[in-house]
């Protein structure tokens, strides 16, 4: 069976039927209209938060919405990497786009459900290491990562997709990639 929910755009409209709410978009908005409402909303399984990069960044007010399992933000203007995110006992599906950090933390291992992980339009240089032993992990997007190296020894071990923009530095390496892992689809963009 089919479950086909109503998209929200509107904080204020989603709260007039807290518990019935399953996706909630927000664009535009300023963090501080909505971040304490978030938790009002109980059967909240999918969020897209699109800002301003002037914006300041999302508080860790959305770990108390444990049943996220579809989480993208963009333009968020995070300076490092959002770790409390893992305590999101939950979530599956991860975007995040259009931030200022340059690293990927080793507490990227504690997102234990995820399938999906998108971090795209950063200024990462390299993957942690760590990365290799995601073995849940099935899909991962680097995209619009100019000054990441990929390194092939690190990719996790179950990927089953790699989003990837082309890049002179990461030519050679996404032969050896393509060599040495027939099951992993690479998709460019």
């Amino acid at each position: 069976m089919f479950g086909f929910y109503k998209k929200y755009t509107s904080i204020n409209e989603a709260l007039l039927r807290p518990g019935h709410v399953r996706v909630l978009y927000l664009t535009f908005t300023e963090p501080s209209e909505y971040e304490d409402k978030l938790p009002c909303l109980t059967s909240l399984k999918e969020l897209f938060i699109h800002s301003n990069i002037a914006m300041r960044p999302v508080s860790d007010i959305i770990i108390k919405v444990p049943t996220l399992e579809n989480l993208s933000m963009l333009n968020v203007n995070y300076k490092s990497f959002p770790e409390y995110l893992s305590l999101l006992p939950n979530l599956k599906y991860f975007r995040i786009r259009g931030c200022d950090f340059t690293i990927i933390p080793d507490t990227i291992l504690q997102f234990k459900n995820l399938k999906v992980l998108a971090i795209e339009n950063t200024d990462i240089a390299e993957l942690p290491a760590i990365m290799k032993s995601m073995g849940h992990l099935l899909e991962l997007s680097l995209i619009d990562n100019f000054s990441l190296v990929l390194n092939s020894n690190i990719l996790p071990v179950n990927l089953k997709k790699l989003y990837i923009t082309p890049t002179k530095a990461n030519e050679e390496e996404v032969k050896r990639i393509k060599h040495s892992n027939k099951q992993l689809k690479i998709i460019y963009r």
